[in-house]
């Protein structure tokens, strides 16, 4: 496995630091922990780790370090962040598991090149225990629970990413891409969604787009077909909504709210925001 060192801040709630060295210690070999935290959580943090992970080679930093966050506490603790980057000798991971704002205002700007995720819980599993009674659930090796379904991770780490999308929402073939969801589609139902966005999220059907659509499918190696072609556009288009739109509704609101194509008189169109550039 690969060698690395982690450095996570922790203050007072110790269960999600449990649950990511549990989670990195399944993929990879831990050289190294380097907890920075407050004075007052220092105690706790040595207990939590004497108790579970004592073989573990293990610094933890905050003896200046008062929770009130004051000037001398936040420079302190931005001292406990850089002291630990000085001694890495194998690649880190960054662990947000617990803590304060502005702990994590300075965590965030002294390691912004380092692999950083947050511990995550399940949205049912929020504000429960992790063992239910009437809930069937899994638990893996070095603390991985998850619900008995194979797919469903209770616990899991969220990467955070300094990098944004290049587009909001695009298509590709038969797939709709938004906001990190994917819609699969026919490929006739991905060639009429794509010819939608093509004219700014608005289709007036007074119009006639049935050689309009037909030459944009003919210029696209995906929807060069048979198959895909129309020969009156109108009464297909107005099958084909109520499809996508019932695949469309198995997603989360918000992608229901922005990428359903609506009705207005004549006209069909979807959120025109969505087709907005990223700037």
């Amino acid at each position: 496995m690969e060698k690395i060192e982690l450095i996570i801040q922790c203050g007072l709630t110790y269960q999600p630091l449990t649950i990511a060295i549990s989670l990195l210690g399944e993929k990879y070999d831990i050289q190294k922990l380097h907890i920075v935290t407050t004075h007052s959580a220092m105690k706790g943090a040595k207990e939590v780790m004497d108790a579970f992970f004592a073989s573990l080679d293990c610094c933890i930093y905050g003896e200046f370090v008062e929770a009130t966050g004051s000037q001398s506490d936040q420079a302190e603790y931005v001292l406990n962040l850089r002291h630990a980057l000085g001694l890495l000798k194998h690649t880190p991971i960054a662990i947000i598991a617990s803590g304060t704002n502005w702990m994590t205002y300075h965590f965030a700007n002294e390691l912004h090149k380092i692999p950083t995720f947050v511990v995550k819980t399940a949205k049912a599993f929020e504000e429960k225990s992790f063992f239910p009674q009437n809930e069937p659930i899994a638990i893996g090796g070095c603390g991985g629970v998850s619900i008995n379904d194979g797919k469903t991770s209770i616990v899991y780490l969220q990467k955070l990413y300094r990098e944004r999308n290049e587009e909001r929402f695009f298509v590709k073939e038969r797939t709709l891409y938004f906001l990190g969801n994917k819609i699969e589609l026919t490929l006739q139902e991905a060639a009429m969604f794509s010819f939608l966005a093509s004219h700014g999220g608005v289709l007036d059907l007074e119009n006639d787009y049935t050689a309009e659509f037909n030459a944009f499918c003919e210029k696209n190696e995906h929807y060069d077909s048979y198959r895909v072609f129309v020969d009156e556009f109108a009464s297909r288009f107005r099958q084909i909504v109520s499809k996508i739109n019932s695949k469309i509704e198995e997603y989360p609101a918000i992608i229901q709210e922005h990428l359903k194509i609506v009705r207005q008189e004549s006209c069909y169109k979807i959120n025109p925001l969505v087709l907005k550039p990223l700037s």
